[in-house]
């Protein structure tokens, strides 16, 4: 038989990890399983500013030790060209459903395989009419 016993939290006080705040608690997992008692505990290592956790380093004597920590961290927004039209695609509007600033991608094959033509050729202008 297997019981979950208690768990403890106990304060690491605070550490900087990457330039950040970071609060510290350890949780330590008593469990029975039979006549042995297991002991397992998990270092949290929270952002107040980022309300994520940075690392979370999990220590079981029954599945190892584990070890998850944020890296290379960038603060701000994606990069604007994530969001570019791609080629071959053109914005269009919704339609009716009366939802404001909503937008449809639609593909338009025939441009792309014309646009495919032109960039094969030595044509320097042309102009596409719909």
């Amino acid at each position: 038989m297997v019981s979950t016993g208690d768990v403890r939290s106990e304060n690491l006080g605070n550490q900087t990890i990457d330039s950040l705040t970071a609060v510290g608690t350890r949780e330590t997992r008593t469990t029975v399983s039979g006549p042995r008692v297991i002991l397992s505990h998990t270092d949290l290592w929270y952002s107040p500013d980022l309300q994520m956790y940075l690392s979370v380093a999990r220590n079981d004597p029954q599945l190892g030790q584990l070890t998850l920590t944020v890296t290379d961290l960038v603060r701000g927004g994606p990069d604007h060209s994530w969001f570019d039209v791609p080629p071959g695609y053109e914005v269009s509007a919704a339609g009716t459903n009366n939802r404001v600033g909503t937008a449809h991608l639609r593909h338009n094959p025939l441009r792309l395989h014309v646009s495919r033509l032109l960039s094969q050729s030595s044509l320097s202008c042309v102009q596409l009419n719909s």
